[in-house]
């Protein structure tokens, strides 16, 4: 496959390298998260996918994977929102929550479609309507792929005004066109390569982690979903800083978005 466009993205040098192994990856993730106002979740969302896919696809011999897909992330950030489609009945008028300051998150609204015309019964599991109906699904999965690779792939490790990929690299940029992408999906002769590289030691740390950083993940994108800008986490881990998580100011004990990992707007006040 030709990389010929790659030099850009693909090996660039990461100055600034922390060399304490998992402490240091674990608090550039944390500085990552403070770094970033993003008005939807995705950026937090595509994390604990890179991490679930990649515990997901360890091998038998507990060896990490040294690379994923974007079609494994998408497929997996469908999953991960999923539950989160059910219309929640703890507001005035049973609504789903909102992923976005400015309106409704594109994959989001998606899936509600999805959901709303092939399985309506919010009891019904994603593996189910997935069977029932294999080319929405498919549909449904290339399109949240389709948003992966336009938008929070190439953009997850801008910090400040610098490209910092010390979580993985990619064949792609900003630049990527569509067709390009959407050649690929169907199959169709494409200079697009849908491989996400894990950095060197990555996967790794995801393994050692992947509590830690989930709810790490989760408390950074509540915070941003709420409006208070900066994460409520401090960016060095020490002794103490594994707090246990607790559920989502605002929302009642006993529903179930309180516990999910997805971040999420409990009120329709940043409708």
């Amino acid at each position: 496959m030709d990389h010929s466009s790659q030099g850009a993205v693909l090996g660039e040098a990461v100055t600034d390298a922390d060399q304490r192994g998992a402490i240091g990856f674990a608090e550039k993730v944390l500085e990552l998260l403070d770094e970033g106002r993003y008005t939807a979740t995705y950026k937090y969302a595509l994390l604990l996918a890179l991490m679930d896919v990649c515990l997901e696809h360890t091998q038998s011999s507990g060896a990490p994977p040294e690379m994923v897909t974007t079609r494994q992330l998408a497929d997996k950030i469908v999953e991960l929102y999923w539950p989160h489609t059910v219309p929640f009945v703890g507001v005035a008028r049973a609504t789903v929550l909102k992923q976005n300051t400015t309106g409704q998150a594109e994959i989001i609204s998606a899936i509600t479609r999805f959901r709303a015309r092939n399985a309506s019964d919010p009891s019904v599991p994603r593996w189910e309507s997935r069977i029932r109906a294999p080319e929405a699904y498919e549909g449904l999965v290339r399109l949240a792929e389709w948003r992966l690779i336009e938008m929070p792939l190439p953009r997850l490790q801008i910090m400040g005004q610098s490209h910092r990929p010390f979580v993985y690299e990619i064949y792609w940029d900003q630049r990527v066109e569509q067709r390009e992408v959407t050649g690929y999906q169907r199959g169709a002769a494409s200079g697009f390569d849908n491989r996400v590289m894990l950095r060197p030691g990555v996967g790794e740390y995801f393994l050692q982690l992947s509590g830690t950083l989930s709810q790490s993940s989760r408390r950074a994108g509540s915070a941003n979903r709420r409006g208070r800008g900066r994460s409520s986490h401090t960016s060095r881990l020490g002794p103490g800083s594994l707090i246990p998580s607790a559920s989502i100011p605002g929302c009642g004990s006993g529903n179930a978005f309180s516990t999910t990992i997805v971040p999420m707007s409990c009120g329709e006040s940043d409708a």
